[in-house]
């Protein structure tokens, strides 16, 4: 069986930048390297041994970071203006207690999403968490339902 040739190509300043800043989006090299159409072993030896690259990703999560706070802000204030004008309304302290309870999870879940976000985990894993997360707060919820109605 005759063996392939493998012709080692070069890339330009440009395309590690690019290669970088796509996986500080994706973070996947081997997205990333479907996308460009460079293998994954060259974009991961770009990731350990080309100097520039920790500082791009960093800077580039940066920025990705702050937008996703600036939105998750935005849904937390639109939540807690709800629950604002839902209060006056409310019969019982335990419905008091209850949109108190929804305002507060929606800051944890604001802080723990965004942080998901910026981490460079699988869209698997980090679904897998969040899903830990909402059980998590549900039983939280349903201890808090058992004492209130004792």
């Amino acid at each position: 069986m005759a063996r392939k040739k493998v012709i080692k190509r070069s890339y330009s300043l440009e395309e590690k930048q690019k290669a970088a800043i796509h996986y500080a989006v994706k973070g996947s090299y081997a997205q990333v390297g479907r996308s460009m159409s460079i293998p994954t072993d060259t974009i991961i030896s770009w990731s350990r041994y080309w100097d520039g690259w920790d500082t791009l990703v960093t800077d580039v999560k940066a920025v990705k970071k702050d937008k996703h706070r600036a939105m998750y802000s935005r849904i937390v204030e639109k939540a807690q203006a709800k629950a604002l004008k839902l209060l006056p309304d409310v019969k019982s302290a335990r419905d008091a207690v209850l949109i108190a309870c929804m305002a507060t999870d929606k800051v944890y879940l604001a802080d723990k999403v965004e942080r998901i976000v910026t981490d460079t985990k699988s869209i698997k894993e980090a679904i897998l968490e969040l899903a830990h997360t909402f059980k998590e707060l549900s039983s939280q919820h349903k201890i808090k339902d058992l004492v209130s109605e004792q």
